[in-house]
């Protein structure tokens, strides 16, 4: 709701927040916001399946509103990766229900590729990420053991190539990441690392039955085929979140006992969090009133010389 709102930016009531359109909400980037709304955007769906009237309303309220997140963040690699998310969820949940699983899974990728025909100028409206992927292979390529962590940005314009170069000047523009997950970790640990990495992936393929985190984890997974988001920690955090969500609900110890010195540790701890933060997340809008009020520097200055 929050991302809505930045990208209208109208005030509600004394508060307002600065139109900014794509919305990044409170993330920062609108590729971390994209995460967030695809890692969610399956979870939905557990009210939407549930039984009780009010959480499926809530639901589909929500599902609603994301759809239109999608739309003004105008991501690529978010909407792909919410629609993997969304087949993979069906598809865990209803395959034993459903007779031809082969043949609905066939005209679901009809669909897909037909409706990306159709909106193809909004899929191919920039393609200089196909040049930084194959000269990032080129350098991962000649580099087996990797360039070293973090090095992507420092070695990167050994490897660029002249129609990279002449799409993004090296005196203009800076190419710090590969703009896709893989590929960087491939460059930047080489083999090994890019194999340790698809390992935990596998495992967690392989064991979970969860149709939600199932979801969840394909669609930041398919999302991190054009972004970098595991480089930073509000991304990354997501996919790990999902994974130890995974392995609460498949662990033995069901219960947390909080009685006691833990259960007066744990209020203190949150109202700690509730008085830290809440000042902080109310100052932007204070100082937004703030400024709002003066005079624009332009408006100023129009005024001196009338």
């Amino acid at each position: 709701i929050y991302g809505l709102w930045q990208n209208f930016g109208t005030p509600v009531l004394w508060f307002r927040v600065p139109r900014i359109s794509p919305p990044y909400a409170t993330f920062g980037n609108q590729n971390f916001f994209a995460a967030y709304l695809v890692i969610v955007f399956p979870l939905l769906f557990s009210f939407i399946t549930g039984e009780k009237i009010f959480l499926k309303f809530a639901g589909w309220l929500g599902a609603a509103v994301f759809v239109l997140d999608f739309r003004y963040i105008n991501s690529r690699g978010g909407i792909l990766a919410a629609f993997v998310a969304l087949v993979v969820f069906f598809l865990a949940k209803y395959s034993s229900r459903i007779r031809h699983v082969k043949l609905v899974f066939a005209g679901v990728l009809i669909l897909a590729v037909v409706s990306g025909y159709a909106t193809r100028k909004f899929w191919l409206r920039d393609t200089g990420r196909l040049l930084i992927w194959r000269d990032t292979a080129v350098m991962a390529l000649k580099n087996p053991f990797g360039v070293g962590p973090g090095a992507f940005a420092s070695n990167f314009p050994l490897y660029a190539s002249d129609s990279l170069k002449n799409l993004y000047p090296q005196k203009k523009y800076i190419v710090n990441f590969a703009h896709n997950e893989y590929l960087e970790i491939f460059a930047e640990l080489g083999a090994p690392g890019l194999i340790l990495f698809l390992m935990i992936i596998v495992t967690f393929f392989r064991k979970c039955r969860n149709p939600y985190f199932l979801a969840s984890a394909a669609g930041i997974l398919t999302h991190n085929l054009f972004s970098v988001n595991m480089r930073f920690i509000i991304s990354a955090a997501f996919l790990h979140i999902i994974f130890a969500l995974y392995r609460a609900q498949t662990s033995e110890e069901k219960s947390v006992d909080l009685k006691g010195p833990p259960r007066a540790a744990a209020v203190l701890l949150a109202a700690g969090f509730v008085l830290f933060f809440t000042p902080r997340m109310l100052r932007p809008f204070r100082a937004l009133k703030e400024t709002s009020s003066e005079p624009d520097f332009y408006e100023k200055d129009r005024k001196s010389v009338v």
